[in-house]
Order: structure tokens, then C-alpha cells, then sequence
């Protein structure tokens, strides 16, 4: 693994290069509990700033894509069970990792 430096700017280039390159990425985030309670299509709301902190949490980032309602989104895997999001997997919007992500990896392969 190699260590990404994220932007926590909403854009995050580095980790979106590391995806189409072909290399999953870890992603060490806080658990809010809009985290906790994706939607049943995977969607990760992004909590009001003044939200509680939370506990964090490693997942791993397989993919990204862009909604016309929703903006950027990164698919992750989590290891919550196929009853958490979309049968375990989330969209985390890249908001999300502005105020709300500690730490990444690149997994090289």
C-alpha cells in the first residue's frame, strides 16, 4: 500500500487517478449517522457540519461515478454485511470527505 494525500476539496484528482489506473483505494472515515444509514440505492447523505462526531471506520473505494442530482460519488465496499446500502455497497459523495476523511491508501497491485 502507498499512502494518498487526500485534498479534502471536494475533488480529490489523486484518488480518482489511483481508480482509473486500476488500484483500489482504502479510505479511513468518520462514521456519522448518515453513514450508518445509507439509503437502500447506497447513498450516503452529507451531515450538517454541527453533526456529532463519530468513530471511524476503513472501507474500500472501487469505483466513482457522476449523478446529475447528487454530484461526484465514489462506490465503496463495506464490510457492514449485504444489509448495509445497495447489498453492502455505498455512493460516498466526495463532499463527504472534506470534513469526514482521516486518512487514504493506494492498494497496489
Amino acid at each position: 500500500m502507498e499512502e494518498l494525500a487526500l485534498a479534502h476539496d471536494g475533488v480529490e484528482d489523486d484518488l480518482e487517478d489511483a481508480l482509473a489506473a486500476g488500484s483500489p483505494v482504502i479510505l479511513v472515515v468518520e462514521v456519522t449517522t448518515e453513514f450508518e444509514n445509507a439509503s437502500a440505492e447506497g447513498l450516503i447523505e452529507i451531515p450538517d457540519i454541527r453533526s456529532p462526531a463519530g468513530d471511524y471506520h476503513a472501507v474500500l473505494i472501487v469505483g466513482a461515478t457522476t449523478d446529475p442530482d447528487h454530484g461526484r460519488l465514489l462506490l465503496i465496499r463495506n464490510s457492514w454485511s449485504k444489509y448495509w446500502g445497495a447489498g453492502g455497497y455505498g455512493w460516498l459523495p466526495t463532499n463527504y470527505l472534506i470534513a469526514h476523511a482521516v486518512q487514504a491508501a493506494v492498494v497496489v497491485i
